[in-house]
């Protein structure tokens, strides 16, 4: 939802625009890889054994990461592995970095935080 509407008002991957233009352009498949990103990240954060809780996350990342590649590709003509290389290779390493950084914030919150 949160995606969608900040569409309306501009967005950093949109350019600052908004609009269904923004979402049917060349980063609407990674916006839309936040939906399935966010949902994986929720059920890991609720997962009680650790392999679930390590693996939900990247699922989450290579789901967006498809999404957006598979996004860029149709909408940029170009092949699976040049759209590959162009948009989503660039970002995985500080995309896992990002999640590993989110992963490790939260357990510190869930321990300091009254329950």
């Amino acid at each position: 939802f949160t995606v969608v509407l900040s569409h309306f008002k501009g967005h950093a991957m949109g350019g600052f625009g908004g609009g269904v233009g923004v979402l049917a352009g060349p980063t609407g498949g990674f916006l839309i890889g936040f939906v399935p990103l966010c949902a994986l990240c929720a059920l890991a954060a609720r997962a009680r054994r650790p392999l679930p809780r390590a693996l939900l996350p990247l699922s989450a990342l290579l789901a967006c990461h498809a999404l957006g590649t598979g996004w860029y590709c149709l909408i940029g003509r170009l092949s699976p592995a040049a759209a590959f290389l162009a948009v989503s290779a660039p970002y995985l390493i500080k995309d896992a970095a990002s999640l590993a950084a989110a992963w490790l914030l939260a357990r510190a919150l869930r321990r300091a935080l009254p329950r």
